[in-house]
């Protein structure tokens, strides 16, 4: 019982620590595709 409590806080923090990493690239990737479009409006002006 003990063991598998601890198993599940370790997977709970790994899920916690990737779910983190996964926010940061995606909102890179949100920021990137904004100043992809600013760029292209601007030529298009």
């Amino acid at each position: 019982m003990i063991h598998d409590i601890s198993e599940r806080k370790r997977i709970a923090e790994l899920e916690k620590k990737y779910t983190l990493k996964l926010e940061r690239k995606n909102s890179k990737l949100i920021d990137q595709i904004k100043d992809k479009i600013r760029a292209e409006e601007q030529i298009r002006h």
